[in-house]
């Protein structure tokens, strides 16, 4: 299987709606094809936790993240 490995970029833009990201990455996402690292998570956690609005980024972003494959930590992550 094919996979799409989503940056901190990527993954941030989608809870967001912007345009262009969603367009691009949501054929991968209904195919299960997209993947990204824990540390991804964490880092777009960071970025949305400055937010008014942290709690519906985070519940957002979990909700999305249901159909990408996580890599877990390891050395080459």
């Amino acid at each position: 299987m094919r996979r799409y490995l989503l940056d901190t970029s990527c993954v941030a833009a989608l809870p967001n709606n912007r345009a262009g990201a969603v367009a691009l990455m949501s054929p991968w996402l209904s195919r299960e094809e997209a993947a990204t690292s824990i540390v991804v998570y964490g880092e777009v956690i960071e970025y949305f936790r400055g937010a008014p609005n942290f709690a519906a980024h985070r519940a957002g972003l979990r909700h999305l993240l249901r159909g990408v494959y996580p890599y877990l930590l390891t050395y080459s992550i």
